[in-house]
Parts: structure tokens; C-alpha cells; sequence
């Protein structure tokens, strides 16, 4: 059964299907609630997923200036395995809830997530308010979930100042909002007995500002960059809501490799700084532009053989690369079987044992020197690719790779594979570790913009998930992961790809190694005809 509750006076009457609504408009706070049960497996997607709640239209006025979520009767015999994410019909989805708590039963607790709570989420896990808290690494959300497409609000595993005002307040709380509840790990599972519940405040007069980073560029030349100030950090798109006539100054900072190519709809651009009067609701939009493209040679040197791997360098037998001018790229040299050792670097901007660091500013060389010794290999050689079948199960290979030496911590981990493929039924992303680690790859494909700014429906309209897939990965071996492209996604994009336009796909691969520990990375590749 789904309820609303209304903090104003108003008539009230019950539906047959069990909606609960207020006659009046409430420009107040109002209480939705959804009490079925949301079962929590031994591991993956809880039931259902997602758990939905409709604000219906009527239900409240003016733009959101509050959400507090509870999670009404939890139990679980590990909480800390637990992911949990809201998705807002608009403004920023945020993660509640990820390693946090303990191994310790929580059993029939009501938890709230409430920005004004005293603290983070305890250990162990009962009944109370609650900060917003993840504990470790972004944790990827399996289709229909947004993937990583959340802020995270820390403490801890690349947290922001994210919170709930900062990703929900000044959106339109009108739509279907989403809980999305994951259980990560094996042997424990768990039950949300009575649903769960948002509390809505929304009215007011604050003013709502949006902002949207637009790239411009085309194949693997994309710009990029981040817009930051008062309640605002945003990556993509972000919301944030103030009191009327409040000054607020943007900042934009290209990333490396781009350049600020300037503001839309700012009334005061200077620079990379745009200042506003929060007087009426704004948009705004900074574009990030690539910086022109440099080329990166990598060169092998020395009386034996080797590979040498980066972003877009597989040499072996792809030794060169185009990049944004001034980004920064990190290479890593593997030699190969049979008394060979890695000899050192020449043209890096610094270096450490077999690992480089470039900024290719300009057209650049780097000089990577493989011998022959009598001794033992210092660094263990690089097995081949093992293809991965349709599905994106991976093979071990069947020499095992020697045992990893490295330091404890997340595994090192970098992804390849073609940067511009032909559009077909997957797409491929290589992925490679320094240990041992289970890789889980999803993504979107989006057909090509045709405008300098879309709408959010817009967007949504023209990009389409990749259903997730799953590997497991032995140490220092490349594996192929291969993402279904939908059939709906096939038919779309391929309309759209007229008089040389291109599409684009972004992948997220997620390594996690026996200890827990993870390391995400992030592969975009260009798709055409």
C-alpha cells in the first residue's frame, strides 16, 4: 500500500487502490510512504527493485526545501554489506547508505536519513536519525539502477559535501522517486519489513539553480570540466536551491586536457567565474572545450621484449595515441617471459619502477628499455587477453599468473580496448589489475547531441543503459568485457549516426579485490557507423 500524508488541513479520501491523497495543494511538508516489503537477497538487487513512491501532482507546491528518508523495519544479519540509493524524479540522486554500520544483526531498526542528525550511521546499526553515509568506493547499481550516477556523501572512498539539500532541494518533487537497495556481498541477507517513507517539505520562496556542463569535441577528443560554488560541485548536472536575491558565484575548471570555452544564460560572466542574483529561478551552462590534440609515441628499447599499456596504448602492437592536448596519461611496463627485465624509462615526467607519468603537452616520445638477464624477471610477465563469451564471463588462463607483491589497498586497475568501434550488438572494454579482483562493467549509450544544450528529458530520451556484466580477473591479464548494446538502443542510434556524427558510450568498470577493497575507472569510446 502507498500513502501520502498532508501536513495542511485539507479533505482527505481513500481510493481503491489504496492511495491515500490531500484535496488541497500543500505548499507544506507531506508524508509518502510505500509499506510493501523490500526483501534483501544474499546478494544482489533487492525485491522489488526499485521500490517506488509517486508524489502525485497536487500533492505539494513550489520546489523541494527538505527530504528526510526511513527505512521502516530493517533487518539484515550484516548491515554493512548494504548499498542503498534514492533516485529523485528531479535534481541529483544520492547514495544513503553503502559499508556502513558493522557485521553486527540489525533487527527490526526504523532508520531515518536526515541531514540535520547528529552523526553518521552507528555500529552497531539501530533505531535513530542518521547523516547521510557511505564508507567505502562508489558501488556500481545493476539496470534499471543508475550505476555510478550518484553523489556520494562520504565520510569516507571519494565522499563530497554531498547531501540531501545539496542533491534535492530546489527540484520539483513531483514525479516517481526511487529506492534502489543492493546487498554486495555473499552469506547474509535481510528484509525491509514495512517499506520505507519521505518526508517533503516544499513551497517556500527559494529560487532553484541548474546547471549543466556541456563537451564539445568529437571521437576520443572530448572536453571536460567541473562547476563549483556556494551549494553547488557538479561533475554533470546539479541543483541547488537559495533564498531570494542571494549572490552566488560560479567557478568553472576545466579538466586536463580541455579548456573553458565560456557561459550560457549567465547574467555576469567574468572568465571562468559567473556571478548571480538568485532573484528568479536560473539556468545556467558552462561548456568545457578539448584542448588541440597531441600525439603520444611510445618507443621499446633494449636487448629483449616487453609490452607497455596506457589509456589507448596497447604496445605490443598499438604504440601511439591521440589526446587532448596537456592530459595526463599514466603508462605501465610489463616485461615479457624468459629472463627479461624492465630496464627503465626515458621521456616520462616522472617515474617510478615500471610505472610512468606523461603530460602530453605537444606531440611527445617516451622510451621504454626491456634486456635480457640471467636472473629471474623483476616484474612478473603479462599473460595475453583472454577473451570474454557474449555473456561477459571471463576464462582463467591456463598458465596462473605469479602471485602479486604489491602493497595492500584498492587494485590498480586500467582499462583499453578500440576507442572508436563500429555500432553492433556490444561494445568492448579490456580491463587489467595488478591482483587478483572481480570486475562488474556497466555503462550508457548515448546518440549524438545535435544541439549545444539538451533538456533533461531530452537527455533522457537519447541515452540508454548497458545492462551490467560480470568477470572475474587474474592478476596482470587483460580480459575482454563485452556489454550488450539493447535492442531499442541498436534502432535509435543507429538513425542518428547521419553525415559522419558519432555516438557515445561510457563504461564503468569497478574492481573489487578479495579484501573488499575497489578501484572504479571510466572508458568512453566513440561509436559509428
Amino acid at each position: 500500500m502507498i500513502r501520502t500524508r498532508s501536513s495542511r488541513a485539507g479533505l482527505a479520501f481513500g481510493l481503491t487502490c489504496g492511495l491515500l491523497l490531500s484535496l488541497t495543494p500543500a505548499a507544506g511538508a507531506a508524508t509518502f510512504s510505500n509499506n510493501a516489503q523490500i526483501a534483501i537477497p544474499i546478494r544482489g538487487p533487492a525485491s522489488p527493485y526499485p521500490s517506488t513512491i509517486p508524489v502525485p501532482p497536487g500533492a505539494l507546491t513550489g520546489k523541494t526545501t527538505d527530504v528526510n528518508v526511513t527505512l521502516n523495519g530493517l533487518t539484515h544479519t550484516a548491515p554493512i554489506d548494504l548499498a542503498v540509493v534514492l533516485v529523485p524524479p528531479e535534481g541529483t540522486n544520492i547514495l544513503l547508505m553503502q559499508r556502513a554500520s558493522s557485521n553486527d544483526d540489525a533487527g527490526n531498526v526504523n532508520v531515518t536519513f536526515d541531514d540535520a542528525a547528529p552523526g553518521r550511521v552507528p555500529v552497531p546499526l539501530a533505531s535513530g536519525s542518521y547523516k547521510p553515509s557511505a564508507f567505502a568506493l562508489d558501488w556500481s547499481f545493476a539496470t534499471p539502477g543508475p550505476g555510478t550516477n550518484y553523489c556520494n556523501p562520504g565520510p569516507a572512498g571519494g565522499g563530497t559535501s554531498c547531501t540531501l539539500a545539496s542533491a534535492l532541494n530546489g527540484a520539483d518533487p513531483i514525479g516517481d522517486w526511487k529506492l534502489y537497495v543492493v546487498d554486495m556481498f555473499d552469506n547474509d541477507q535481510g528484509q525491509i519489513a514495512g517499506g520505507w517513507s519521505l518526508d517533503i517539505t516544499a513551497g517556500g520562496s527559494q529560487r532553484s539553480l541548474e546547471v549543466t556542463n556541456v563537451s564539445t569535441g568529437g571521437g576520443t577528443l572530448v572536453g571536460s570540466g567541473k562547476v563549483t560554488g556556494s551549494g553547488v560541485d557538479c561533475g554533470v548536472d546539479c541543483f541547488g536551491a537559495y533564498d531570494p536575491s542571494t549572490q552566488v558565484t560560479l567557478t568553472a575548471t576545466p579538466a586536463a586536457g580541455s579548456n573553458f570555452g565560456g557561459w550560457n544564460n549567465c547574467p555576469a560572466p567574468v572568465g571562468n567565474t559567473c556571478a548571480i542574483t538568485m532573484d528568479s529561478d536560473k539556468d545556467v551552462t558552462a561548456t568545457f572545450n578539448p584542448n588541440p590534440p597531441a600525439t603520444l609515441t611510445v618507443r621499446k628499447d633494449g636487448t629483449s621484449i616487453g609490452t607497455v599499456t596506457g589509456t589507448g596504448i596497447n604496445c605490443g602492437a598499438d604504440c601511439t595515441e591521440t589526446y587532448n592536448g596537456g592530459s595526463i596519461v599514466d603508462l605501465t611496463a610489463f616485461p615479457g617471459a624468459g629472463g627479461t627485465r624492465f630496464g627503465g624509462w626515458a621521456g616520462c615526467d616522472s617515474a617510478s619502477e615500471n610505472r610512468c607519468t606523461v603530460t602530453v603537452a605537444g606531440d611527445k616520445t617516451v622510451t621504454a628499455k626491456f634486456d635480457l638477464v640471467t636472473g629471474p624477471p623483476t616484474t612478473p610477465p603479462l599473460q595475453p587477453p583472454i577473451a570474454a563469451p557474449p555473456s561477459g564471463a571471463v576464462s582463467t588462463p591456463a598458465t596462473p599468473a605469479p602471485p602479486t607483491t604489491d602493497s595492500p589497498g584498492p587494485p590498480r586497475l586500467e582499462l583499453g580496448g578500440s576507442a572508436t568501434q563500429k555500432l553492433g550488438s556490444v561494445i568492448e572494454v579490456t580491463a587489467e589489475t595488478d591482483e587478483p579482483a572481480t570486475l562488474v562493467a556497466d555503462g550508457t549509450i548515448a546518440a549524438p547531441r545535435t544541439v549545444a544544450k539538451l533538456s533533461a528529458a531530452q537527455r533522457k530520451a537519447k541515452t540508454f543503459r548497458l545492462p551490467a556484466v560480470r568477470a572475474d580477473a587474474p592478476a596482470r591479464t587483460r580480459v575482454v568485457l563485452k556489454l550488450a548494446v539493447p535492442r531499442k538502443a541498436l534502432a535509435a542510434i543507429r538513425a542518428s549516426l547521419k553525415r559522419g556524427r558519432r555516438a557515445t558510450a561510457r563504461v564503468t568498470v569497478v574492481a573489487t579485490d578479495p579484501a573488499g577493497d575497489r578501484r572504479p575507472a571510466v572508458r568512453t569510446i566513440r561509436i559509428k557507423r
